[in-house]
């Protein structure tokens, strides 16, 4: 359970995890963010290029780490 009361993966952070799977929840969280109604359009649009910027890092650490294994 985490501190939210709730047991969604999103909310747990173990700092010893991949930083793949690090930025990846937190990529969730923003995502889960975007849905709230209280955010204004500059939020919600400063929240989505957030997204999208963690979604390019996430590719990015993956195809390093893929590239790595092969070479």
């Amino acid at each position: 359970m985490t501190v939210f009361g709730d047991i969604t993966p999103e909310d747990a952070w173990d700092p010893d995890d991949a930083v793949s799977d690090l930025v990846e929840n937190l990529r969730r969280r923003l995502a889960l963010l975007l849905g709230l109604s209280i955010l204004t359009d500059r939020d919600r649009q400063r929240l989505d290029l957030i997204h999208g910027d963690f979604a390019h890092v996430i590719k990015r650490i993956l195809e390093d780490k893929l590239g790595s294994q092969h070479g």
